[in-house]
């Protein structure tokens, strides 16, 4: 019998699965007219944005330098410049959805099911820019080089918050510019687990790392998993958990990078307020409800203190055991490195 009910609550959750699944498919429309090649080789990011025309050039700019072929964006609403900053650039494919946030992974899921097969993916939001081992020196298009000779298909990062020693509300960054020139700083501790998902596919749990701790509990008081996967190969049989934290049917490298995560610029008090009123995020935008207490009950708060780190380079994050660099990579490194100078980390590689 339990095994009975067992599979009819199976057969209506895929049910009630494909039916959402169907709707926000329906619902995603390309904005361009551009063709889309079907070149295997080609290495793809995938993104989501709503009002981010203030991040959106330099994240651009950083991932197209490093080896980035094609752009698919998510818009979901902007009422800003996010569509013609992302539209003035011919290999950036805009997809849009008025289609509430809380179904995000499907349109992840969409648009990697359809344009993300048998390709190297970015997945990232644009707040993100993604960094690993030897990232002054080699593109991600090399890091994918290295990861197909390991026979290695996805690679975990933890979410580093980047932020100013100043109050957010005081912070100047301006479009275009490299954020680290405005929130250099970050909390250098986590406390590390094992968080269990279920495979919305197979409806199996899965074992994944979990970062947790760092600023958002130290500020805010927020308790919110800080592990990303933010390079994978996709195909049959993966299965990406919401918000990319975790990853089943892959293999994972020992490599660990980072994502730095420029959150705390000058808008973060208005969006905070916005985004918990909205409700629209993880848990009922729990975590977003705390941020905009926080600054609703302070609005000059400031994330610096006696603990925090200046960011320096790569070598830094992989001494602090925040990134870990196998042998085999330096090997690799070492082979392919005296090609160029090294580059600041977050600055435009000289190749693609």
């Amino acid at each position: 019998m339990s095994t009975r009910m067992s599979l009819r609550r199976r057969l209506r959750l895929r049910a009630s699965r494909k039916a959402a699944f169907l709707v926000s498919r329906l619902r995603l429309q390309q904005v361009d007219t551009r063709a889309i090649p079907t070149d295997d080789d080609e290495l793809r990011l995938f993104c989501m944005a709503r009002n981010e025309a203030l991040r959106l050039p330099w994240f651009l700019e950083y991932y197209l330098s490093r080896g980035v072929d094609r752009v698919f964006l998510i818009d979901n609403g902007s009422t800003d410049d996010t569509l013609a900053t992302a539209l003035a650039h011919e290999n950036v494919h805009v997809f849009r959805t008025h289609e509430s946030f809380t179904r995000y992974s499907n349109w992840m899921e969409i648009m990697l099911n359809h344009h993300g097969v048998g390709h190297w993916c970015i997945a990232a939001d644009i707040d993100e820019l993604f960094i690993y081992p030897g990232a002054e020196s080699l593109s991600i298009r090399d890091l994918c080089s290295y990861l197909d000779q390991q026979g290695q298909t996805a690679v975990h990062a933890v979410l580093l918050d980047m932020y100013s020693q100043r109050p957010i509300r005081d912070n100047r960054y301006q479009p275009g510019q490299d954020p680290l020139e405005v929130c250099a700083w970050f909390d250098p501790h986590f406390e590390r687990g094992i968080k269990y998902w279920r495979n919305e596919e197979t409806l199996r749990r899965f074992a994944f790392e979990r970062y947790t701790g760092n600023l958002r509990r130290r500020v805010f008081g927020a308790e919110v998993n800080l592990t990303k996967v933010p390079l994978f190969r996709y195909g049959r049989g993966v299965f990406a958990a919401r918000g990319m934290h975790a990853m089943d049917g892959v293999r994972l490298s020992s490599l660990r990078g980072a994502v730095l995560h420029f959150k705390y610029l000058q808008d973060f008090n208005r969006r905070v307020i916005e985004e918990a009123a909205r409700g629209a995020h993880e848990g009922n935008a729990a975590a977003y409800r705390k941020y905009a207490a926080r600054v609703l009950e302070q609005d000059d708060v400031n994330c610096h203190f006696e603990g925090s780190q200046r960011f320096l380079d790569s070598h830094q994050l992989v001494g602090l055991g925040l990134m870990s660099e196998p042998d085999a990579l330096r090997t690799f490194i070492a082979a392919r490195a005296p090609r160029l100078p090294p580059q600041p980390c977050t600055r435009p590689l000289a190749h693609r």
